[in-house]
């Protein structure tokens, strides 16, 4: 709901009370439906309501970053369980660009946004530039720098739009390989625990796959909201691990 307000408030001319208001009428409508369900149809109810919700958000915010990392981790969520969803997804996806024209408009002007004034080009040259000048960083927080170096860069550009270049630029190229080894080793104890086909890692795969997928041209480990459920991911994974580590222990024994 958090996601879907925050979308709604940056991207559409709609005041923050209707958009709180709506957020509202779909927890009381959920509320209803649920009460008369099952323990079952109740978790589907909510689950879908969630997923409603937040591809509502997705698609409002009008990221493409995130478009492509939630679209890849869905491709690859479909290959594993239902090859068969791949078409009326495939489809779906197709019909929302060229339909939908707040969509199809943003996809067209990727490339004029991407070298416009300001843009990610100027940031990510002067990105390269500093990281071959300031090889163990700049310093924890120091991006908004880059407004020295580009008068025109709006002011509410303070960071390089990219998870790896930002983090090569403040702290250097040491951390960055700290933070991929890290990276690799969520992706090496997730697909280890996937052999038994584990719904919940899979899943968590696949979100911690979009995560940085996105954060190739967003700077997303900076977003709280993003960070914190990408952290959360996590901790479920550990607890998961910990749990089929006891249980082959327990039957080993």
């Amino acid at each position: 709901l958090t996601s879907l307000f925050t979308a709604f408030h940056h991207s559409l001319p709609i005041p923050g009370a209707l958009t709180i208001g709506g957020a509202l009428f779909t927890l009381v409508f959920a509320y209803l439906i649920a009460a008369r369900q099952t323990t079952t149809e109740r978790y589907c109810t909510v689950l879908f309501l969630a997923v409603a919700i937040l591809l509502a958000a997705l698609i409002i915010n009008l990221k493409r970053g995130p478009w492509f990392g939630a679209g890849i981790g869905v491709f690859l969520l479909s290959l594993h369980y239902s090859k068969r969803a791949l078409i009326p997804l495939i489809l779906a996806g197709l019909a929302l660009v060229f339909f939908f024209p707040p969509v199809y408009e943003r996809i067209l002007s990727s490339e004029q946004h991407f070298f416009i004034a300001g843009g990610r080009s100027v940031m990510w040259e002067i990105g390269a530039e500093l990281l071959v000048r300031f090889p163990l960083g700049i310093g924890l927080e120091n991006s908004p720098i880059l407004q020295t170096y580009a008068p025109d860069m709006p002011v509410t550009h303070k960071h390089f739009h990219s998870n790896i270049l930002n983090l090569i630029v403040e702290v250097g190229w040491i951390p960055l390989f700290v933070f991929l080894w890290w990276i690799g080793q969520l992706a090496k104890a997730v697909f280890q625990s996937i052999r038994p086909k584990n719904f919940t890692l899979i899943g968590i795969a696949a979100a911690l796959l979009s995560w940085q997928l996105a954060g190739i041209v967003e700077y997303n480990i900076g977003d709280s909201e993003v960070a914190f459920v990408a952290f959360a991911l996590i901790g479920i994974l550990i607890a998961e691990q910990q749990k089929t580590e006891s249980s082959t222990e327990t039957s080993s024994v």
